[in-house]
């Protein structure tokens, strides 16, 4: 009851308003879990970044412990290179990555645990070995590993190899970069999508498609730039497995024991399974999978043309003296104790960043599952909510406005029975109840025009048939006027003839005075006629003007009709621009408000119709009360002229009467009654002239009241269309 009573403008609002809201809810759901997603991916790459600086750090240290075997055995300092060089790198990717890592305590102190082993190898083992080389020289014996080990032939094998080893980084590093931009752009398109639908209030279905493609793009970007830290990460392991294999040969050939070995055997193992292993990985990209085997190739010629002459010789050359001291330094193993404690370490610190980066992954993978399942759960709630607030706020103005249009549809008929029921106190329910007030005034209106014009109807037929009375006694009028001249002219023609007849003198005036007399009746008879005309002349106009006055007021109503065909019109299309705004949920009740305003259209052609009608019926009522007004005059007219044919007829009795009593002076009295014959004949020509006139006046009243009777039914047909 409450939402029924409820302004149009707060039902349309709270109609588009709701699902809004949960868009809005939605967004930020979205929003809130790919800003999650997202940092779980970064999580995700740094642990990536960490791993692969740690396994620089190995990298690092490796060459460090490769340079100085090699200087062992060769004895010229650019041997050293690589170990001075791995001890730069060493101490520098060490504090970065403990810079990287300041997060975690735990591996900081590994790290400085990392660094401290290093250092403590670096003195206790390392720069005694160098500096004892330093002394030995150019000592006999073991110069042929060394001059062997000075031909540098492994360091080209191994340039070469390092070389292969970078660009296959660099390749992957392009990828991971690309990857990770596309993952970028991902994110930012569904930013992008997610604040237009907040900006627009609107949530189509391509634009959830399109976000929910984005999401699932991003997801598999993130996957792309995990997959290539793997790769990355491979790489380096097989680096670090090719660096054993050299350290593994250069510690043999120090110390001549089998067990120095060791590193190169499982090495070499190692680093094929893990060739075989990246090709898989790699097995999209054709290039990366060819520089595979050209590594695999170079590796393989390495041993075959230099680690296996030089393990061969070295076992030729057994426990040779001179450098037997640092052979015997060598093979106390000092340095590995050192290097297996800071693998160990590197192992550690490797491991647990591995399971950071398998929780992290879990988390981005598990946000982006929750993101998707909450978008998906929010539109199905959406759609849901919004169809019933939709459907309830139709229905709400639909059965409104359809029963409002019923009841125009039926006032366009010509019904004004026909009343709105709508109870609400929204602007549809105030519509109605003053479209109900209209149409009762209209019909209390209609009929007092339909009473109104059977009144001039019956005024017209009772004009009609006074002016047939009238003309009717005009025309006898005139008979007997005509008759009263011949009389007339007949008595001067005996008063020509009195001297001759005088006997037939007083027969003559005695036919005159009753013809005089019954002249006077006459006279006196179209006297009360023309009376009668001007009384019913008088009571047309009354009528007609009437009539006038009644279409004016049918004028007023129908402009209050137009009014509000005009308001409903003005609010269906207020109706309309609301339900484009509302969209989709407005659909519906826009095209009922098209209904709406074309049946207000139909009603203002209808009343402007009438209108046109009821002004011609207005035009032809005042030409008919101008006739009337004119008749009215003329009948005043002949009625006095009637009166002076009256005192002349009193004149001609008097005469008559003299004449009868005069008879014995007719003689002498001859040439007076001839001019007052003359006199009489001129009044009597005079009266049948009026009484001509009269007619023709009477005629043309008659022909007004036909026409006004005629536009009186005219009016009753247009008022009959309306059912009251």
């Amino acid at each position: 009851m409450f939402f029924r009573n409820l302004s149009l403008r707060y039902k349309i609002a709270f109609g588009t308003g709701i699902p809004m809201i949960l868009l809005v809810f939605l967004s930020f759901i979205a929003i809130s879990s790919s800003s999650s997603q997202v940092e779980s991916n970064a999580l995700v790459d740094h642990t990536h970044n960490v791993i692969e600086q740690a396994m620089r750090i190995e990298a690092a240290a490796v060459d460090m412990e490769t340079g100085m075997r090699g200087y062992l055995l060769a004895g010229k300092e650019e041997f050293l290179a690589p170990y001075i060089n791995g001890q730069s790198a060493f101490s520098e990717r060490v504090n970065k990555l403990k810079s990287r890592v300041s997060d975690n305590p735990v591996q900081v102190a590994r790290l400085n645990d990392i660094q401290s082993n290093i250092s403590e190898w670096v003195s206790k083992v390392t720069e005694p070995a160098i500096q004892l080389r330093r002394d030995i020289g150019d000592a006999k014996t073991m110069d042929d590993i060394a001059d062997l080990i000075a031909e540098a032939k492994g360091k080209v094998y191994f340039d070469k190899f390092r070389g292969q080893v970078a660009l296959f980084i660099e390749r992957e590093a392009k990828l991971l970069e690309a990857r990770q931009k596309q993952s970028d752009e991902d994110f930012g398109n569904a930013l992008q999508i997610i604040n237009a639908i907040n900006l627009s209030g609107v949530a189509s279905g391509s634009d959830l498609v399109r976000l929910s493609g984005y999401m699932r793009s991003q997801e598999e970007a993130s996957g792309w730039v995990g997959h290539t830290y793997k790769v990355i990460g491979t790489t380096q392991e097989i680096l670090a497995s090719a660096v054993d294999m050299e350290t593994g040969m250069r510690g043999y050939l120090l110390a001549g024991r089998a067990e120095f070995l060791e590193p190169y055997e499982k090495g070499k193992e190692r680093f094929e399974s893990l060739i075989n292993k990246q090709k898989q990985t790699v097995s999209d990209n054709p290039a990366q999978v060819t520089l595979l085997d050209d590594m695999l190739t170079t590796i393989n010629e390495w041993q075959s043309q230099v680690v296996e002459s030089n393990i061969n010789l070295r076992a030729q050359i057994g426990d040779a003296k001179t450098m037997n001291d640092m052979a015997q330094l060598v093979g106390e193993a000092r340095g590995k104790v050192y290097f297996d404690k800071f693998r160990q370490q590197i192992a550690e610190f490797i491991h647990i960043e591995d399971e950071l980066m398998l929780v992290r992954q879990a988390s981005a993978k598990a946000s982006a599952s929750n993101t998707n399942t909450t978008i998906l759960v929010g539109m199905v709630v959406a759609i849901i909510l919004g169809f019933s607030v939709s459907w309830l706020t139709l229905k709400s103005i639909t059965v409104p406005v359809d029963e409002v249009a019923k009841g125009l549809s039926a006032l366009a008929n010509g019904d004004l029975t026909r009343e709105v029921d709508i109870d609400s106190l929204d602007e549809l329910g105030m519509m109605a109840r003053n479209y109900n007030q209209a149409v009762s005034r209209t019909n209390k209106a209609m009929k007092e025009v339909l009473s109104t014009t059977e009144e001039v109807t019956l005024g017209s037929k009772s004009i009609l048939q006074a002016n047939d009375d009238m003309a009717h006694e005009l025309t006898q009028q005139s008979d007997q006027v005509t008759q009263i001249a011949s009389s007339i002219e007949q008595m001067s023609l005996s008063i020509q003839e009195v001297a001759l007849k005088s006997a037939d003198a007083t027969t003559s005036a005695q036919n005159a005075g009753v013809t005089a007399n019954s002249g006077g009746d006459i006279v006196k008879n179209t006297i009360g006629g023309m009376n009668s005309i001007d009384e019913a002349v008088t009571a047309s106009s009354t009528s007609v003007q009437e009539l006038g006055n009644r279409g004016s007021k049918i004028g007023e109503i129908i402009g209050v009709i137009n009014d509000i065909a005009e308001q409903t019109n003005l609010l269906a299309l207020n109706a309309a621009i609301e339900a484009a705004r509302a969209g989709e949920a407005g659909r519906g009740f826009a095209v009922v408000a098209d209904e709406v305003r074309t049946l207000a259209d139909r009603t203002t052609s209808a009343t402007k119709e009438i209108a046109h009608s009821i002004e011609a019926i207005q035009s032809e009522t005042q030409a008919a009360v101008e006739g009337m007004e004119s008749g009215t005059a003329y009948v005043k007219e002949g009625l006095e002229l009637a009166h002076k044919a009256g005192v002349s007829l009193d004149d001609i009795v008097e005469g008559a009467q003299e004449v009868a009593s005069m008879i014995d002076s007719i003689a002498a009295a001859a040439e007076e009654q001839s001019q007052a014959s003359s006199e009489v004949s001129k009044n009597v020509e005079s009266v049948s002239e009026v009484s001509r006139h009269a007619n023709e006046q009477a005629s043309l009243a008659a022909m007004s009241a036909r026409e006004l009777e005629q536009k009186a039914e005219t009016l009753k047909a247009l008022v009959g269309q309306f059912k009251v």
